[in-house]
């Protein structure tokens, strides 16, 4: 196994839990969400599909679509930069939904 299919995939591993973790955010949060959070939560479904998209690019066997290591790399980075591009979306939505909780607090019961 080369390096660089290593890299993709540890970048694959996290993607995964992170579409994981979008995507029960996302049903969580259906019945009241709307608007911009909404917007924000399908920015998040749509970066992470993409690197996925991107990721599978990278391992495509040579036999398949021949590719140089640069162009590999290439890829593996921008849907590193997509993964990181949804998980900053997702904390401040979390900040968003803390500052929300604190300034209107809920009673138990």
């Amino acid at each position: 196994m080369d390096a660089i299919e290593r890299r993709v995939a540890w970048i694959a591993i996290t993607l995964a839990l992170g579409l994981g973790f979008a995507a029960r955010g996302a049903f969580n949060f259906s019945n009241r969400i709307g608007g911009w959070t909404l917007f924000f939560n399908i920015v998040v479904i749509v970066a992470l599909a993409g690197a996925a998209v991107l990721l599978a690019a990278a391992l495509v066997p040579a036999a398949i679509r021949p590719l140089l290591l640069e162009q590999r790399e290439r890829l593996a980075f921008y849907a590193f930069a997509l993964w990181v591009l949804a998980v900053l979306v997702v904390l401040g939505l979390n900040l968003h939904s803390f500052v929300d909780a604190y300034r209107h607090p809920s009673t138990f019961g």
